[in-house]
């Protein structure tokens, strides 16, 4: 599909170009087919392809998941959804004026959603806590 702005007279225009330059239609000068990307192919030493990557058949090995507990980022997001509250708060006749009130309503359920999540993923973090020092499997 052309990308968008692409006329047909281009296309076959630049088609027209290619063929005077001995080059087949669909391809550019290096015989690579248009809108695709050659595989890049590491060079030995390449940061980007570590010796041992990956198994043999060229699948990537299984992904370990980051220790992350999502303690931090839920806080992160209720801190701003109250601050954003506590900032529309004086203007709640500006916004009602404007038929805008659902934004403080919006900061207000994202708040309480928030610290709803917040208590979710404390007790998410201490099971899995728990389950650590006792040696045994974590239940996610």
């Amino acid at each position: 599909m052309p990308a968008a702005g692409v006329t047909s007279a281009a296309m076959n225009a630049n088609a027209g170009a290619s063929q005077r330059h001995g080059e087949r239609p669909g391809q550019d000068h290096a015989g690579q087919a248009l809108g695709h990307r050659p595989a890049r192919t590491p060079a030995a030493g390449d940061a980007a392809a570590p010796a041992g990557a990956g198994p043999a058949d060229g699948k990537p090995a299984g992904l370990a998941p980051l220790p992350n507990d999502g303690v931090g980022s839920v806080a992160v997001g209720t801190v701003v959804w109250l601050i954003a509250l506590l900032v529309m708060i004086p203007f709640a006749d500006d916004l009602r004026a404007d038929g805008r009130l659902w934004w403080l309503a919006t900061a207000a359920c994202g708040a309480g959603l928030g610290l709803l999540g917040l208590v979710i993923v404390i007790r998410r973090r201490n099971r899995l806590r728990r389950a650590a020092q006792a040696g045994g499997e974590p239940r996610h």
